[in-house]
């Protein structure tokens, strides 16, 4: 979470009313690439926007000499660290992945799931399959906790919008402006290519979209701006830590949920097909559910 932090500092730069200075972009980049190459872009924009490609160019070798010296140093007080650059061929394995469900699911998870936690759903763990995994990818808007879902979601698109209109319309803030746009850009047009899980993702885009809303607050719509915020605020907490909340009762339960999951599937009248690879899907799916743990026959101490 805290790694969302190394995009400030090249924002900031951009926000001044004088450019950055050379030096104080070199840092910036070499903080945000330490953490990831999509947080180096942040600072490769800002850099591009102040300085100009031939002095961007300059600060982002600096950068990655100075990341390659201090990840190789790194390497010398811990041996078993990973070289840096080693990983990077099995990345191709997460790009265009079916597991994305596609462009729609992307988009909504990219701009709204990452703010407004939606329906916990489950899928196939092909390291357990005894074990499904949580899912977001293909969970609906408003489909979090009833009510405050849909106001939280409702919110934030209107936020959204504003944001994205002050974006595009304001006369100040021109460099900040900028290179807020590429870096959303960028990020967007990046998981549209790659990964699996978008909501995984989003600590570092969701700060982006923030920032954007924040741009509304200096146009003539800022009451409006300021209220919906404060009922974003209400609303998706209370959401999202009701999700939170159920989440973390899965993976606390996870011992003796798997220990009783076959007598369960007795005891429910569920074939125990293995040879179907979405049975534990449509189990768990059926079973856990938000509501009455017992609603569907399992044991009460199951749940204590």
């Amino acid at each position: 979470m805290l790694g969302a932090v190394t995009m400030i500092p090249p924002l900031m730069l951009t926000a001044g009313e004088q450019p950055g200075s050379l030096v104080g972009h070199v840092v910036a980049s070499i903080f945000a690439i330490g953490i990831t190459v999509t947080n180096w872009m942040v600072a490769v924009f800002a850099s591009l926007v102040d300085l100009g490609w031939k002095l961007a160019a300059v600060v982002g070798a600096a950068a990655l000499a100075a990341a390659t010296f201090f990840g190789e140093a790194h390497r010398v007080v811990f041996p078993n660290a990973v070289k840096m650059f080693k990983t990077a061929g099995g990345e191709a394995a997460y790009m265009w992945a079916p597991e994305t469900g596609g462009p729609w699911a992307i988009i909504r998870a990219f701009f709204f799931h990452s703010m407004v936690a939606p329906e916990i759903t489950f899928k196939v763990n092909w390291r357990h399959e005894n074990w499904p995994m949580m899912s977001m990818q293909f969970s609906g808007l408003f489909s979090g906790v009833h009510g405050w879902s849909c106001v939280a979601t409702l919110s934030w698109t209107l936020l959204l919008m504003a944001g994205f209109a002050a974006l595009a319309t304001l006369k100040d803030q021109i460099r900040l402006r900028t290179t807020l746009l590429l870096s959303i850009l960028y990020q967007f047009l990046l998981h549209l290519l790659y990964g699996r899980e978008t909501f995984l993702y989003g600590i570092h885009f969701m700060p982006l979209l923030i920032l954007c809303v924040a741009l509304a607050t200096r146009t003539r719509w800022r009451p409006v701006v300021l209220a919906l915020s404060a009922v974003l605020c209400v609303s998706a907490s209370i959401n999202n830590y009701r999700q939170f909340e159920w989440c973390h009762a899965y993976v606390m339960r996870g011992d003796r949920l798997q220990e009783k999951q076959a007598p369960q599937h007795k005891r429910l009248g569920i074939p125990l097909d293995k040879s179907d690879p979405t049975w534990n899907y449509r189990f768990w799916r059926d079973v856990l559910h938000w509501g009455p743990p017992l609603q569907k026959g399992w044991d009460a101490d199951m749940f204590k």
